[in-house]
Order: C-alpha cells, then sequence, then structure tokens
C-alpha cells in the first residue's frame, strides 16, 4: 500500500527492503532504533518516494505468476546438484 517499513536486521526480507529502497533496516541495539526513527520521520523525501514506488514494486514481486517462476527455477537449481544430468 505504499507505508515504508522499519524493520530489524533480522527480520528475512531486510535485504529486499534494503534493495529496493522501501524503509529502513536497523538492528535492535535501542539506540541504533531511536536513530533510525527519527531518520525516517525527517526523510520526508524517501517516505513519498516509497508512497509512490511501492504499491507497484509488491505487485510486480510478489505475483503469483512472477512467484511460481522463481521458485520453479530454484526448486530445478537445487534437483540439479541432488541428481545431476549424465
Amino acid at each position: 500500500v505504499g507505508t515504508p517499513v522499519l524493520i530489524s536486521s533480522n527480520v528475512g526480507l531486510a535485504d529486499y527492503v534494503l534493495e529496493n529502497q522501501l524503509g529502513w533496516v536497523c538492528s535492535t541495539n535501542e539506540k541504533e532504533l531511536a536513530r533510525t526513527i527519527e531518520n525516517s520521520f525527517s526523510n520526508l523525501k524517501s517516505r513519498k518516494e516509497i508512497r509512490v514506488s511501492a504499491p507497484r514494486q509488491i505487485r510486480t514481486d510478489f505475483d503469483n505468476e512472477n512467484l511460481l517462476n522463481r521458485y520453479m527455477q530454484m526448486y530445478r537449481g537445487i534437483a540439479s546438484i541432488i541428481s545431476p544430468s549424465n
């Protein structure tokens, strides 16, 4: 829906959020968390850009067909390692 996120670096999608600039990622350290909250609050430009770009990005990346194709590629890769063709 375009809401910027602030998540811990321990969250599985942390790399995705960073790569796609969908919000902020920080450790669970209290001081770093406070700093990141302040930074995200003061960064109105980034929040506006996320609001505009995030919905399209999420719809594209998490489209059912796109996910299916990515999972199939992953499974084929694993299968080729487990039982390589001769």
